[in-house]
């Protein structure tokens, strides 16, 4: 990876879950094992173009779904989906390979990052079937059903949304707060459905 006239001999990618990315300085790895690590905190040490350069190099070497992913969630963070998604839907295919355990919140990254993309990119059918398709492989993973929800109500599926709120609070998967939260939601969503003011767009 090149930084300017100077070589970083060595680097190691650590993504946060808002697609921040941090390359540091490491000892010089064979290619065969650097790692990538997608957790640990965001820093500034490079800007993002020099950043979607080096994971760039870096897939053009090892193709792997935790680059993808960072290349991705990179382009995503300067404003190119369109450039964004193919990167993104690569990862979670790549990463369906991997079932243990440990990968798994992995994997719930991933997706939660591609339906973001797509949500962004105005494709919300795309959206709804990829956060459709984890709240089934996932059922336990709030933080995607939580998504799903959001996006359903803001998509103007009102009863979907409603729907997909009340199975996280009956099923008690939400945290206190959460769940006063999401009944809030709820709540309010219903009294404005039932009320006789008209809906307005600002």
């Amino acid at each position: 990876v090149w930084k300017g006239k100077r070589r970083i001999k060595g680097v190691a990618i650590r993504t946060k879950p808002k697609g921040v990315y941090k390359l540091r300085k490491v000892r010089r790895r064979s290619v065969a094992t650097k790692r990538v690590r997608h957790t640990g905190e965001a820093h500034d040490e490079l800007e993002i173009d020099e950043a979607i350069d080096a994971f760039t190099q870096a897939l053009a070497m090892e193709d792997r779904p935790d680059l993808n992913n960072a290349l991705g969630m990179a382009y995503l963070h300067r404003g190119e989906v369109g450039s964004a998604l193919p990167h993104l839907a690569k990862a979670v295919e790549q990463a369906k390979v991997f079932t243990t355990e440990e990968h798994q919140a992995m994997r719930q990254h991933f997706v939660g990052g591609l339906a973001t993309a797509y949500e962004l990119a105005d494709q919300v059918a795309n959206a709804v079937r990829t956060l459709d398709d984890a709240a089934s492989t996932w059922p336990d993973a709030v933080d995607l059903r939580l998504q799903r929800a959001q996006l359903l109500m803001s998509s103007c599926r009102l009863d979907e949304g409603l729907a997909a709120y009340r199975e996280l609070i009956d099923e008690s998967r939400l945290d206190a707060d959460r769940a006063e939260a999401a009944q809030a939601i709820v709540d309010s969503a219903v009294a404005f459905r039932d009320s006789e003011e008209e809906a307005s767009v600002f």
